[in-house]
């Protein structure tokens, strides 16, 4: 059983002893009391039978079971083996002990992101106050796997602008054409106030550039 903060990258991914490079690898995330988080997530062959995910985000959950099935058809019919792994929900994953609270609620403009546009995503608290927040992380999903990662911290980066109540992400048109098109990809910001870490989870829709529609 592994730990991992909340935002982390979850390592999605299975090895197979053989080193097929053919089979069709699907994982589903499950909370502790079993409701699916994500289902039918499809991890790609990278090398010599290792098949990977890695854009599933670690969720604000105690923790999390990872189911694996590995097929050998593409329809998925012909189960060969299965197997699962727990994450646990490391709450004191930061050198000041970051006590993780319940989840924030927000509003979030536009609805919509387009591949190439440069643009300002705002988000408007519903039930916090932004004051004294000293740290927001933004962390996207990029097509190649990878997670694209926005910081602001009191005098240091300036990708996100801060007021009381809302704050904006600032994209510049090479980060949205990192973003995985035709997605509804998952946003979570990361709110740290002295030693108290709040979490936002939204979804945007990426779509392809607006000439090319």
């Amino acid at each position: 059983m592994s730990q991992l903060a909340v935002g982390d990258v979850v390592p999605l991914f299975v090895q197979l002893g053989n080193g097929e490079t053919n089979r069709h690898v699907r994982a589903t995330v499950r909370d502790a009391e079993g409701n699916a988080l994500a289902s039918d997530l499809v991890l790609t062959h990278t090398a010599a039978g290792l098949y990977q995910y890695g854009s599933f985000l670690m969720p604000n959950y105690s923790s999390i079971v990872v189911q694996y099935s590995v097929y050998a058809d593409a329809d998925l019919t012909q189960l060969e083996a299965a197997g699962s792994e727990t994450y646990t929900r490391d709450d004191l994953a930061s050198a000041t002990q970051i006590i993780v609270q319940g989840p924030v609620s927000a509003e979030l403009e536009p609805e919509v992101l387009y591949q190439g546009e440069a643009r300002g995503l705002v988000f408007k608290m519903v039930d916090y106050d932004l004051d004294g927040v000293t740290e927001i992380t933004a962390k996207f999903k990029k097509s190649s796997g990878s997670i694209l990662e926005k910081k602001f911290s009191t005098g240091g980066v300036s990708n996100i602008s801060i007021g009381s109540q809302t704050f904006k992400v600032n994209l510049t048109k090479a980060d949205t054409l990192s973003l995985a098109v035709n997605t509804e990809a998952r946003v979570v910001l990361l709110l740290d106030k002295s030693a108290e870490r709040r979490i936002v989870e939204k979804t945007i829709k990426i779509k392809k550039a607006r000439f090319e529609e």
